[in-house]
Formats: structure tokens, sequence, C-alpha cells
């Protein structure tokens, strides 16, 4: 049987062991002869046309040597950085492994440049840059391991897309809660879950109080990180079980730790909470309290307990501005990532009139054509109707307080230097030209 060229390749005929069709082409001035892994016809002739497309783009690499599997190279990198990183971090690399990378590069011959160009521009499509960045992190690292041992050779890898947001993978809301909301929540709980009979209320307080995150509170431990009757009245988070490696000690209220103390007595030592499902029981109290609260029902479907972190960081906002605390409190590097938790409002923002514009007891009110100016005190003025700079109870002036300029002093043009909310002079006649003035 002759050969039959399709497209710069042809099949060869099959492998007497295995019975695999292989692909045959020149690339480059040298003969190719890769196996299409395929037993019918049919199907070499699909893996062979991919093939000849992928190395004739660059996007897998043709060399004399027979690489290992990949699986069964990242399985031995894994194995070696088990006890090297942290916990969290060795989760992350393995699911990325197992989920995203070898799903994609299924040889150790397709890690190409051009390869990862077109993995990072397809994943930009369905998760978020940072996304991204972390698993071509993991297989960065991977690669240097693999090409240090003479595995594979070594791979320049491309930059990141400029400017590329990517996407998010789940369309999540922003769910944003006040402190009496978090209460009234909290009190809907049950003690525990239907399910497992599991301390939802202890733990949705603690949440509440110590702002830790849930990968953190799932690896509490007694008494590593509680210790019964403590004096301090704590909770230790320790660098091995923060996603950030940020140790810190973080107070509880005398009502946490009675229940925590409970809950230490009965388990003795071991997990404090672990991982259970905790939504369910969560968003059902939430629908619980919605109208007494006024939960939207967006907030009753989707909140969690990263709402409870967020709500803790503005909470201490809004009652402390001690952002350094707030950064000490989430296990945060850096204020500026404490910044993006602190949650804007309308009630911080009326909290912020209040405190620059405190009320008093004076009054302003239009009475027909002329303004006057109603007060506790009265206040004589002298002949040309100036008084001192006070205000109404005698000391600084306070901001709503207006005053009613005569007409001499409007001339002098004094009126500009005055602000609102400043020491300013008060008039005890109304001014005739104000008087005189059409209102608008």
């Amino acid at each position: 049987m002759g050969r039959r060229k399709t497209g710069g390749w042809y099949l060869g005929k099959p492998d007497k062991r295995n019975g695999n069709y292989p692909v045959r082409f020149t690339h480059q001035g040298i003969e190719r002869n890769l196996s299409t892994r395929k037993a019918t016809r049919a199907e070499a002739q699909v893996e062979a046309a991919r093939i000849y497309a992928e190395v004739v783009s660059g996007r897998q690499r043709v060399t004399a040597r027979n690489f290992r599997p990949l699986a069964e190279l990242m399985g031995e990198w894994l194995a070696r950085i088990e006890d090297v990183v942290a916990d969290d971090t060795f989760d992350s690399d393995v699911v990325r492994c197992q989920t995203h990378l070898l799903p994609y590069f299924k040889h150790v011959a397709d890690i190409t440049k051009l390869s990862i160009e077109d993995y990072t521009l397809a994943r930009l499509k369905k998760v978020l840059r940072g996304t991204v960045r972390k698993e071509r992190g993991t297989l960065l690292r991977f690669v240097k391991w693999a090409a240090g041992r003479g595995e594979m050779e070594s791979v320049k890898f491309p930059q990141m897309p400029p400017k590329a947001p990517g996407k998010a993978a789940i369309d999540r809301p922003l769910i944003q809660v006040y402190d009496y909301q978090v209460e009234a929540i909290i009190a809907a709980l049950p003690e525990r879950t239907p399910r497992g009979h599991k301390p939802i209320k202890t733990k949705m307080r603690v949440h509440w109080e110590s702002g830790i995150r849930e990968v953190g509170m799932q690896r509490l431990r007694c008494p590593e990180h509680y210790y019964p009757g403590k004096p301090s009245k704590s909770l230790t988070v320790t660098k091995e079980i923060d996603k950030e490696n940020v140790g810190r000690e973080l107070r509880l209220t005398d009502e946490t730790c009675v229940r925590l103390d409970a809950r230490c007595a009965e388990i003795g030592e071991g997990l404090i909470f672990g991982k259970f499902d905790y939504l369910k029981p969560l968003r059902k109290a939430a629908r619980k309290v919605a109208d007494q609260v006024g939960l939207s029902e967006r907030a009753c479907k989707y909140i969690d307990a990263r709402d409870f972190r967020h709500a803790a960081a503005t909470d201490g906002a809004d009652k402390s501005q001690q952002v350094s605390g707030i950064t000490y409190m989430l296990g945060h590097k850096s204020a500026a990532t404490t910044a993006r938790y602190i949650d804007p409002g309308k009630r911080a923002a009326d909290r912020l009139f209040e405190d620059r514009f405190p009320v008093t007891e004076s009054v302003t009110e239009a009475t027909g054509d002329q303004l006057q100016i109603i007060s506790p005190k009265d206040l004589p003025a002298d002949a040309k109707g100036f008084e001192p700079p006070t205000s109404a109870s005698g000391g600084r002036p306070s901001s709503i307080e207006i005053a009613v300029f005569s007409d001499e002093f409007i001339e002098t043009g004094w009126s500009k230097s005055v602000r609102f909310g400043a020491t300013k002079p008060r008039f005890g006649a109304p001014c005739p030209k104000l008087a005189s003035r059409p209102r608008t």
C-alpha cells in the first residue's frame, strides 16, 4: 500500500506491538515520526492533523528523547514540595495541577511558550486575572524544577496580556450587612446544625467578633489555638492556619469564650469546628429576620462567612477609626488591602455628616419677607446691629447658625470672608436690602 499524503503529513503503517498509527511529516528539514496513540484509522487521522498543526505552529516541542508522563512528573514534584510550602499553598497547587494544568498540557512536550500563551488567554475568558497568575505561578515552579532535573527543556514564559482583567468564575454579588443585621442573624441561628449537630451559632459568633477567614476557622484546634479558661480571653491564630501566614491574637467577648469553653470540654482535643455545611442554616436564619432588619432577598440568598468578615471590618471602621487595628484583626499585610474590605454605606455617610455638622438648639426660619433667627437666648445687638462672635450656647457658633447681615456690613464686603461653620458675626436687625430683594 502506497503512502498517502494529506496536508503535509501522512499516516504510516500501524505499530505491530500496539496497533497505533504513526504520523510522519518533515519539519525544519527533519523527518518526524510520532505516534498518534490511536488504533483506528479515522481517529488516527484526526489526531495526526492536530499533532502536525501543534508542531508546525510551535505549540508542541519535538525532541528525539522520550520524556516521562506529565502526570508522573507533577506527582513527584508535589510530593517533594509537600513538606516545604504551607498547607494551603500545597492544597492549591494540587487542585491547579489536577483540575487545570494536566487536562490542558497532556504531555511534557506540550509545555511551550505558545501553548502557555494560549492557556493564559483561554483561562482569562473564564476566571479573573489574579487566578490565572496563580495558576501560571504553579506551572512556572514545576517547569523550573523539572528543567533543573533534566526531565524537560527550559521554557521561557510569556508575559500576561496587559489590561486583561479576566472574568469572575462565580458571579457573586457583594452583600453589605451592618452590625444590627449580623446580630439578628446570629440570634436566629439554631445552636447546632440539623445534620451533624455542629455548633453553628458559636462558629458564626467567632466569625463576627474575630473576622477570621473561613479556611482558618476550619483549622482551629483545641488547645493549640484556644485554651479553655485562658485569662486573656483570646483566640490565637498561628501562621500555619492563616492564609497569609500572619500570626495574631484576637480578643473575644465573655459570651463567646463561654461557648468555646463548652465546645472544648465536649471535644477534648482536636478541631473545634472543622469543615461542615453552614450556608443553609445561615441563609435560613437570614430569611427569618429579613423583614425585621431590612435584608433583601439577594442578601438572604448569597450571604456567607465572607460577608461577616467584611461586616466586621466595616463595623470597626465606623466605631473606632482604627485602621491599623482592623488590618491586624483581618490578618492583612497592607492597609491598602484593608481599605477594600471596608464597604461604603449610607449609615457611614450619615455619621460623617453628624460629626461634621452637629445639631444644636438653634433653628432658622423664614417668616414673611424677612429672615429671622430663633435662639433660646435673647442676645441684644448694639446700635449697628453687630454682636460678638458667640454661639447661642455661649461657646463656639454651631454650623447651622446663620448671620443676617446689616446694610452697612454688606457694603464693606466683609461677607466674602465669612465661611460656613466658622466664627461669624450675628445681627439682631433684619437687613433692608435682603427684605427688598425678590426671593428665589
